[in-house]
């Protein structure tokens, strides 16, 4: 039996960020690695300087379950800043705008989102070795009453929909997810929006795993179709570096959850 921490993400507006060329601040098609555990540290109270947040991006291994896709936003962006100058810096946008009006500039910029997107997301130690700063049920707890406000990428991209966060005992993936799905159907009032937001949730799905993600139990389950590389892995958070990471993609028949061999812990 595998311990997974399986969550809902899902938001009218989305923005996980890639590579930025320019003025164009381009958004994935879905979340990305930086993107889940800095959800996760947000939800822990960690600031971004918290050399904890480290341990979380290396420890965790992401599977997420393409509920609904979503449809691509672009947003026209004007942003006032400061000029450039050699020997000044600000400790705060606020102390920048500061500064005379006719010192300002105007920056131009598009930006990308997603719209009325949802995943599913099944998080387990990326191997047995890994140094967790915090178990997985302490940060589901977490993530039911964060302490900082939860958001779906960027700021400005509130949640629909509380994560529901719950920590499942499963052979294996799929039946993890659809004893998810099970205890979410029990819920009267969250299963109508889920429906609302997400459709039946049934038949086939589109699933994403991080290249660290343990596989066993999934032949048969998973028809594993390409791989593609993201650079979302966090290096260093105060530098805003990340490093390259590969995900493999497939498609996922979703199973009915059976009981007997997986549950909510």
């Amino acid at each position: 039996m595998t311990r997974f921490l399986v969550f809902t993400l899902a938001a009218p507006l989305m923005a996980f960020g890639d590579v930025a060329p320019g003025e164009r601040r381009v958004s994935a098609a879905r979340p990305s690695h930086s993107a889940l555990t800095g959800m996760m540290a947000a939800a822990l109270g960690l600031t971004r300087d918290d050399p904890r947040q480290d341990g979380l991006g290396r420890s965790l291994a992401f599977a997420i379950r393409v509920d609904a896709s979503g449809a691509p936003l672009v947003d026209y962006h004007t942003t006032q800043t400061a000029p450039a100058r050699r020997n000044r810096r600000f400790a705060t946008r606020r102390e920048a705008l500061t500064l005379p009006k006719e010192e300002l500039n105007t920056i131009l910029s598009q930006r990308a989102y997603l719209t009325d997107a949802a995943f599913t997301v099944a998080a387990i130690l990326a191997d047995a070795e890994s140094e967790l700063p915090f178990d997985l049920d302490e940060i589901a707890q977490a993530l039911a009453r964060p302490q900082f406000v939860l958001s779906a990428g960027r700021k400005a991209c509130p949640l629909s929909l509380p994560p529901s966060a719950c920590v499942i005992n499963a052979p294996d993936l799929p039946q993890a997810l659809a004893a998810y799905d099970a205890q979410e159907d029990a819920a009267p009032a969250r299963s109508e929006l889920r429906r609302a937001l997400i459709g039946a949730g049934e038949g086939e799905a589109t699933i994403v795993l991080d290249a660290a993600y343990r596989r066993d139990g999934l032949e048969g389950t998973i028809n594993m179709q390409r791989v593609e590389t993201r650079r979302d892995m966090p290096i260093d958070r105060a530098r805003w570096r990340f490093g390259p990471r590969e995900e493999h993609i497939g498609v996922l028949m979703r199973p009915i959850a059976d009981a007997a061999s997986a549950g909510v812990a």
